[in-house]
């Protein structure tokens, strides 16, 4: 530090002493405040030079608001006799600037203060970033807020369009069942194409939009995969036939059953299938299956669906995965559609720890796949080999090359050995082809001759693209309908060997019928809560057309009058009604005496979101049917709840799921209740419950904050719903006092209090909940 003679000795040793950086300024003053040492940093800061400076005061330097400053602090620092610190913002060459300043006292060899000296440092930097911070922070928030009015507009979207559709399928179902001429049938199943397919977008945008928010949840259940395949390829099956498509299943052997979400899972196939079907006029869909790899318990399976179709050109491919995106614009003309499809895919493969893939060639097909990580519940694998079947070797006509090839891989995997015929355009060619080939039996698809070829007389599996014809006489070759699994192949090529009859069990139940339920339950009365007029006559006739006797009621509180004055076998309550909703609705007929207490009340409604779901369990409804509901569907779940046990005949809970085991938090019979007394499923939901609100109840207290009571209301309606289902009626009595205050617009301190009570509760809970054991390993 350069010397300066107006500073004595002794000051001017202590100014020597202090550490600095190389960007530090330093400056020094007499007791009037005349600057003494003016530093090469500080010039640089000030935009001044040592000599304009040095013997002048801040008044004359600087603007009086700084002045101002520097007078307070420096006021401080000589009454106090001590080191102190400070942030001070001045103005400098560049602009505005943030500075730390350490001010202190300067001292003669008596200790005497003579002036002071101030080190300060350039905050400016820390200072943007910090801004920079609480602009991300503000736009994070505005960016959440936007989100959850996003997913409660979608909700209300969901219900106010599901309204009318209810109506639209219910109407031409009805029309349908009065067997009017074929042209009218026809326009019929074309109003019910629409319905479905405007349906399908609505579910897809709810799916994309619950992804998004993090509020998909994944089931753990077990399934059989075989079973699930089928279901997925017969959901495409009528639109692959309709087009003359072979619809073709290629898996390896897989566990028997399997642990995940078979319902996303499927989801997820039926998209890759849909769309291979969509852009495919001719050839073949197959469906790929293998297992990647196994790891502790745990299988990855890829799901690859590969088409003869259209291809993509390699620029176009990278969109393909992307929301609302298709290959381009003629595409979209062409085919439809809203380009959903596969960006639902890749995020619930990303939900099971998987990836997609894409593959495809312009004009020669693609193959779009899928990986996922899979629970592994049973070592046997399916198929089996066939004592029968070793070694025999089997002949395969088919004209698609996929199709033969998947033929080939099941009956290797039965143990047999497949033989392909030449492919030389007619089958009855490639029939000849095998005829020196040793074969004895043959498989033969779509298009082959009728009559057994003389030169190769052997048992034949015939293998029809659709549904086989009926009348076949009994001697007649074993038929199988496309898509063919290898246990199916297995049974058919040993009754063609005379060891066994075909099975004839369908792959899939047939529809319930209002025939069915109503010889079943003819005459039950029921009661339907509805308040739209449409909705309520179409819902009547479809009851009244299965035979049952249906008492009407417009909202919540007629339908708790009508309970309380009969019996009936069964109610449909809606959730939406004025004067009382369904969940009220609910509430009040369970705490009425008599039969109606435990009668089964159905939800019949357009709330299809798995929040409303939850909530009506937890009022106590025994089931939710969202609308539009298929007839066939309704009539399943009357004819399960008509013929099924009440809810007074509930199992009562295992010895492990006694009150004693919990506190007041969670009543565990009621949770029972809810959940039909499965504790293996009460154990799955305490799961999603703990690992859902393990934080609290997240953003309510920054909704509260900002006001949007619209938000907080949705939140704590959400944690009401699945208090209720866990048995927590304590903690979902005081999410619904806090929802009622939300909507009375009660004061913000009012709320805020309130607000912490319900954290509160929760947190006790979630304390109760870790620790208990799982209810199931004490189920008989």
């Amino acid at each position: 530090m350069r010397s300066n003679p107006s500073l004595p000795p002794h000051a001017l040793s202590l100014l020597e002493g202090i550490t600095l950086g190389s960007s530090d300024a330093i400056v020094a003053k007499d007791r009037e405040g005349r600057y003494l040492l003016f530093n090469p940093a500080a010039c640089r800061a000030s935009g001044r030079d040592e000599a304009a400076v040095l013997g002048r005061t801040d008044s004359e330097l600087f603007d009086a608001g700084q002045t101002r400053t520097a007078a307070e602090h420096e006021a401080q620092v000589l009454a106090g006799g001590r080191v102190m610190v400070f942030e001070e913002h001045c103005a400098g060459p560049n602009g505005p600037r943030v500075m730390q300043v350490v001010r202190g006292p300067l001292r003669d060899e008596q200790g005497a203060v003579v002036g002071q000296y101030a080190v300060a440092r350039d905050l400016t930097a820390d200072q943007r970033l910090h801004d920079l911070n609480e602009a991300l922070a503000g736009a994070r928030d505005e960016a959440q807020a936007a989100n959850a009015a996003k997913t409660a507009f979608l909700a209300n979207m969901s219900h106010e369009i599901r309204t009318p559709l209810n109506a639209i399928v219910g109407l031409t179902r009805l029309l349908q069942f009065d067997h009017p001429a074929p042209a009218q049938l026809q326009r019929l199943a074309r109003i019910g194409d629409a319905a479905e397919h405007l349906l399908q977008v609505i579910d897809d945008i709810l799916d994309l939009s619950k992804i998004e928010a993090g509020h998909m949840v994944l089931e753990q259940t077990d399934f059989a995969p075989a079973a699930l395949l089928l279901r997925s390829l017969d959901l495409v099956a009528e639109r692959a036939l309709a087009k003359g498509l072979l619809l073709v299943l290629d898996a390896e052997a897989l566990p028997q059953t399997l642990g995940g979400d078979p319902t996303r899972l499927s989801q997820a196939i039926v998209n890759l299938l849909s769309n291979a079907v969509k852009f495919t006029d001719q050839g073949s869909v197959t469906l790929h299956v293998r297992c990647l790899a196994e790891d502790d318990g745990q299988t990855h399976l890829q799901f690859e669906v590969a088409d003869t179709g259209i291809g993509i050109e390699p620029g176009q491919q990278a969109l393909l995965f992307r929301a609302f995106a298709q290959a381009d614009s003629s595409t979209t003309r062409r085919f439809g559609g809203t380009g959903l499809g596969l960006a639902i895919t890749r995020r619930l493969a990303g939900l099971m720890d998987g990836d997609v893939g894409l593959a495809s060639e312009f004009g020669q097909g693609s193959r779009f796949s899928f990986t996922a990580w899979l629970k592994v519940r049973s070592t046997s694998l399916v198929p089996a080999p066939r004592a029968a079947l070793a070694g025999v070797r089997v002949g395969v006509i088919e004209r698609e090359p996929a199709a033969a090839a998947a033929l080939l891989r099941m009956l290797a995997l039965l143990g047999a050995e497949g033989v392909v015929g030449r492919e030389l355009g007619e089958d009855a060619e490639g029939l000849d082809s095998l005829a020196g080939a040793g074969v004895e039996l043959l498989v033969i698809g779509t298009g082959a001759p009728s009559s057994r070829p003389n030169g190769l007389p052997v048992p034949q599996v015939r293998i029809a693209n659709g549904e086989p014809p009926a009348g076949l006489p009994a001697d007649a070759a074993p038929m199988l309908s496309r898509p063919v699994t290898a246990d199916a192949l297995g049974d058919a090529l040993e009754a063609a060997l005379g060891l066994e009859a075909v099975p004839s069990a369908p792959s899939t139940r047939p529809p319930l019928t209002a025939q069915a339920l109503a010889a079943a339950h003819r005459g039950a009365r029921v009661l339907l809560a509805e308040d739209n007029p449409v909705n309520r006559d179409v819902a009547v006739e479809l009851l009244a057309y299965a035979g049952l006797e249906v008492d009407v009621a417009v909202h919540g509180a007629e339908a708790v009058a009508k309970a309380a004055a009969r019996h009936y076998e069964l109610i449909l309550m809606d959730m939406q009604m004025p004067e009382m909703d369904g969940l009220a609705a609910t509430r009040a007929i369970r705490a009425l005496p008599g039969s109606n207490a435990q009668v089964p009340i159905i939800a019949l409604t357009a709330n299809a979101f798995s929040d409303d779901r939850a909530n009506c369990l937890a009022a106590g409804m025994n089931d939710h049917l969202a609308k539009p509901v298929e007839p066939e569907r309704l009539y399943a779940v009357l004819m399960h709840w008509l013929s099924g046990p009440r809810a007074s005949s509930a199992p009562s809970p295992s010895p492990a799921a006694t009150p004693g085991r919990a506190s007041r938090a969670i009543d565990l019979d009621a949770a029972l209740r809810t959940l039909g007394g499965d504790p293996v499923l009460l154990d799955q939901v305490f799961d999603v419950f703990r690992d859902h609100y393990g934080g609290g109840v997240g953003g309510l207290e920054l909704a509260l904050a900002d006001g949007r009571h619209d938000e907080a209301r949705r939140l704590v309606h959400g944690l009401k719903g699945a208090a209720g289902t866990v048995g927590a009626q304590l903690l979902a009595r005081e999410a619904q006092v806090l929802e009622a205050m939300l909507g009375a617009d009660a004061p913000p301190t009012a709320l805020t209090a309130a607000a912490d009570r319900l954290q509160r509760d929760l947190r006790e809970v979630l304390r109760v909940l870790a620790t208990m054991a799982p209810l199931g390993d004490s189920a008989p």
